[in-house]
């Protein structure tokens, strides 16, 4: 969907599924700018009998294209084998809520992960009733800097509020947990 805005509504998680096998960063499951999502499952899974070259697939894959987006994931399933559930880079003033999923990943990874462009900020991330967890060990949430993103000074506000997650990386001070945060199940 890439630049689009779009509102995908399913019966239910367990009867509505999109995924793929293909194990690739930019041919993931649901690849969206702003919108929603509800009552589905959404994963990137393996194929045995396939042999990868490359292992980033997301399972949903968010890129903004542009400010003032917003993208709501409620009541979902969303699982990778090949590294995060969910990967963002977000634009200045994005609001990205995910509320009552269950998010989880396998692979080199995390469950979550979410960065600004360089020298952008005003992003916010809800947190909102979610179980995540990595099922090799690794890090749950974090927010990113990748290569180019080093010396940013984005700020990002990040809202939680009761989230069942073992481990959470806040790479810098930038992300800030808002104060009306409470419930969770990792130190944050």
């Amino acid at each position: 969907c890439g630049y689009r805005n779009v509102h995908i509504i399913g019966t239910s998680a367990d009867e509505c599924v999109l995924w793929n096998s293909e194990g690739n960063y930019d041919n993931t499951p649901l690849f969206q700018s702003a919108g929603s999502i509800r009552n589905m499952t959404i994963k990137a899974i393996r194929d045995p009998e396939k042999t990868y070259t490359e292992e980033s697939s997301y399972a949903i894959h968010i890129d903004t294209y542009g400010a003032d987006k917003t993208f709501e994931i409620e009541n979902c399933i969303i699982y990778s084998e090949f590294g995060s559930a969910l990967g963002c880079g977000a634009k200045p003033n994005h609001i990205l809520t995910l509320k009552n999923n269950i998010i989880t990943a396998k692979g080199n990874n995390h469950c979550f992960a979410y960065h600004l462009g360089a020298g952008e900020s005003g992003a916010t991330v809800r947190f909102i009733g979610n179980y995540i967890r990595h099922l090799d060990g690794n890090t749950e949430i974090e927010f990113q800097r990748g290569a180019g993103y080093e010396n940013s000074t984005e700020r990002i506000s990040v809202l939680a509020i009761n989230n069942a997650v073992k481990r959470v990386n806040l790479v810098t001070p930038q992300y800030v947990l808002d104060e009306y945060s409470f419930g969770n199940s990792a130190n944050t």
